[in-house]
């Protein structure tokens, strides 16, 4: 029993840097962007069409393009998007939206292809921690263990509960690495590590089931709870540049296999509406500013594309 009294100052030690470290779990780049969707979140009472996605998805998609679309006023939109927010984050947003007994006329909802596959970026998990109810915690493990490495992200949501610093390592190791050693140019961070510049590679999944297995079971459990809280959902697949090069056959059957499995969980699920924005729009690497955001360019493609598909679906 001595011995163990001597792991409490150790602990509050671990405490007390950890809050001055994390600022009191306020500091980071993607804290900051949860801060964002926070302040949006405390105008949700009355809104009737609720925006959820990542800033692909609702970058070329502003509330002000929408409501005439929709026949609603600007007030009327709910933009609850989060920058970088997959299908688990969304998932998490809809669940708090559960929670405090929202109910919406119309839910929109964009995924990416190159989303599809399992990632485990620290980002995401942190996303998820923050915003998912207490409550939802066994359900989100049990679609973790849908999963690649289940314990890895298990491992991280406790990891996120115990420390503040380990939730945006990354802005702080950016934070103490500058203070160290010097600010460096962005175009120059590699210097630290490598003599040469990493490859640059843009996103893309190959869609092998096990990849794909846990997105598309956090899709899932998303639209039939989009279901319960709204009368309509427009689930939109998002174009990304990987479509310039759909003359390899594995990026081609990729593609086949998104579509795919999409329209099977929107044929399954009558109150949603798919909306498939890879086809006919935005495609070459002009419509991008980068492998997945749109250019002004392509931003008026998709938009115009996105208005005609939905008067087609009878949503206009």
């Amino acid at each position: 029993m001595r011995h163990l009294l001597y792991i409490v100052p150790i602990l509050l030690a671990l405490w007390f840097v950890d809050q001055c470290l994390s600022r009191d779990r306020s500091v980071g780049w993607e804290r900051n962007a949860m801060r964002g969707f926070e302040w949006r979140w405390t105008k949700a009472d009355g809104r009737s069409v609720l925006l959820i996605g990542s800033s692909t998805a609702v970058d070329w998609l502003p509330p002000e393009y929408l409501a005439p679309l929709l026949g609603v006023s600007r007030p009327q939109i709910l933009d609850a998007h989060v920058n970088g927010c997959h299908q688990d984050c969304a998932h998490a947003i809809v669940r708090r939206a559960a929670l405090e007994a929202r109910h919406f006329k119309l839910a929109i909802l964009g995924v990416n292809q190159f989303q599809q596959c399992d990632d485990l970026h620290p980002k995401r998990i942190l996303q998820q921690h923050t915003l998912l109810p207490t409550r939802d915690w066994p359900r989100a493990l049990a679609l973790h263990a849908r999963g690649e490495q289940p314990m890895l992200a298990a491992g991280r949501l406790l990891g996120n509960t115990l420390s503040g610093a380990y939730g945006d390592t990354a802005f702080l190791q950016s934070q103490w690495r500058d203070a160290l050693l010097g600010p460096r140019d962005a175009k120059q961070a590699h210097r630290w590590y490598t003599r040469e510049a990493p490859p640059k590679t843009r996103p893309f999944c190959d869609y092998a089931p096990a990849r794909v297995a846990y997105k598309l079971a956090v899709t899932a459990a998303l639209l039939d709870d989009l279901g319960e809280l709204s009368d309509r959902v427009v689930l939109v697949l998002l174009p990304d540049a990987s479509l310039s090069q759909l003359a390899d056959p594995s990026r081609h059957a990729a593609w086949e296999a998104h579509r795919a499995a999409h329209q099977q969980l929107a044929a399954s699920r009558p109150f949603v509406t798919l909306i498939d924005l890879s086809r006919d729009g935005a495609r070459l690497p002009a419509d991008f500013s980068d492998g997945f955001h749109l250019s002004k360019r392509g931003i008026s493609l998709q938009q115009q594309l996105f208005a005609r598909e939905l008067a087609a679906a009878g949503l206009r």
